[in-house]
Order: structure tokens, then sequence, then C-alpha cells
């Protein structure tokens, strides 16, 4: 019963921390898609970027009619042996300029 007790513990020690991991990327992953499709969105209708989350680094370009905006969210998980793994989730996206933008 005790070898159970054991295996048992070693097994959640593992996946707990790899579950969590995942949540923690997929959640970055959800951050930098919104703020690069609002931040392309804005930029469209407005002409300046908006203040945003001071984590996530935005990166404008306007390119002709386009506006290409990209957003990078900085994500830290636990590793194996309790370490911390750093890593960075991209996302790119587009939005063409709109030509009546907002005088707000």
């Amino acid at each position: 019963m005790i070898e159970v007790a054991v295996v048992g513990f070693a097994v959640a020690a593992l996946a707990i921390p790899s579950l969590v991991a995942v949540l923690h990327f997929s959640e970055a992953r959800v951050r930098a898609v919104t703020e690069a499709t609002d931040t392309a969105t804005w930029v469209a209708r407005h002409g300046s970027p908006p203040d945003g989350d001071p984590e996530v680094q935005i990166d404008v370009v306007i390119d002709g009619s386009l506006v290409v905006v990209e957003a990078a969210v900085p994500v830290t998980v636990l590793g194996i042996e309790f370490t911390t793994v750093r890593a960075t989730i991209e996302r790119r996206t587009q939005a063409p300029i709109s030509p009546y933008r907002s005088g707000r």
C-alpha cells in the first residue's frame, strides 16, 4: 500500500506542474492575441497606440494601408526540479486603416 502512495505522489509531483505550465502558456497566448488584435484595431481607427498592459511588449508598424502589430507576453513557469523556465509568447496581427478615423 505504501508503494502505491509513493508512486501516486511521484506522478502528482510531475503532472501538476506540467498542467500548471500548460495553463500559463495558454493564458499567455490568449493575452498576446487579445493585445495584438485590440491594439491593431485601435491604431487603425485612432492613429496612435493606446496605453496597454506594461508587461506586454507591443510593436506597431504602419505598412501602407495596414497596421501590423506584434505582441510579446513573457511567461515564467516551474520546470523540472523546481527551476524556473522563462519563455515569450508572440502573436502578430494586422488591421486595415479606417478611412473614417475617430475624432476622440
